[in-house]
């Protein structure tokens, strides 16, 4: 798994879950191959195996029970299942002693979640919380806010959050993109 070798360990991970010598093995080899699975890019046996892992006896006290949801989430949101997608980040938020960077880019694909379906003001609040915390993903949280804003006709706020952005983010991948997108809605105004 380790060397990115997903098709072998899933293999092996299938042959553990064989033997149910160990209940800890056991549980862990759920989650692994769950996670082999989306590595692979294999969303459905994913998902199944996500489920699995997070309903099988004492999954709640694994260290992996809310990577789970975070897998899970992000397994639906590249099946542009969003719904689904958003529940589980969601799940994943209520969790406790997240990784600070996993909990910003879960409420980021919580927001991105909002954007693709059409709910702007929901989005831009996940955004803001992103944007306070001044972390490397700010840039692109300002860069959905600003287009959140222009999706609802608010091009004063558009203007203003790409400002922030060119301003307060120039090494930014996002930099080059918030200029463009200035320029086209000062041509479109």
């Amino acid at each position: 798994y380790q060397s990115g070798r997903y098709p072998w360990a899933s293999i092996y991970f299938e042959k553990s879950l064989k033997y149910h010598s160990d209940p800890a093995l056991t549980l862990n080899a759920f989650y692994w191959h769950a996670d082999t699975y989306y590595q692979m890019r294999k969303f459905p046996q994913a998902a199944t195996g996500y489920k699995t892992f997070l309903v099988t006896r004492n999954a709640a006290r694994s260290q992996f029970y809310p990577m789970a949801y975070y897998g899970l989430a992000y397994t639906y949101f590249d099946m542009q299942q969003y719904t689904q997608a958003m529940e589980f980040f969601r799940r994943f938020l209520r969790q406790r002693n997240l990784n600070p960077q996993l909990a910003h880019d879960a409420n980021l694909r919580l927001g991105d979640c909002y954007v693709d379906m059409g709910d702007y003001t929901s989005a831009l609040s996940l955004y803001d919380k992103v944007i306070a915390s001044n972390d490397w993903d700010a840039p692109y949280a300002l860069y959905q806010k600003a287009y959140c804003y222009g999706a609802q006709g608010d091009f004063h706020r558009k203007v203003n959050t790409l400002s922030q952005l060119i301003s307060g983010y120039v090494n930014s991948s996002y930099y080059t993109r918030a200029l463009y997108d200035m320029a086209d809605t000062y041509g479109s105004a």
